[in-house]
């Protein structure tokens, strides 16, 4: 399956500061693109990125706390 829904995430807006966003949903993907949409006046482009994953379960587990 491929997915044509394209997301915008913003991202820092100085060179030190870090922004985090999590995804409401999982994502089954075997690659991701990610394209830079907006940056500095200068015309330079910086990126940095870490995508975390986990192994594919084909069932969902559930867990249950103790009350």
């Amino acid at each position: 399956m491929h997915s044509t829904k394209n997301k915008a995430f913003p991202g820092n807006t100085n060179s030190d500061s870090v922004i985090r966003h999590d995804l409401q949903h999982p994502v089954i993907a075997r690659y991701i693109r990610i394209v830079p949409l907006d940056w500095s006046g200068e015309g330079q482009i910086g990126l940095r990125t870490e995508v975390y994953g986990c192994p594919y379960c084909k069932f969902f587990l559930t867990f249950t706390s103790p009350l």
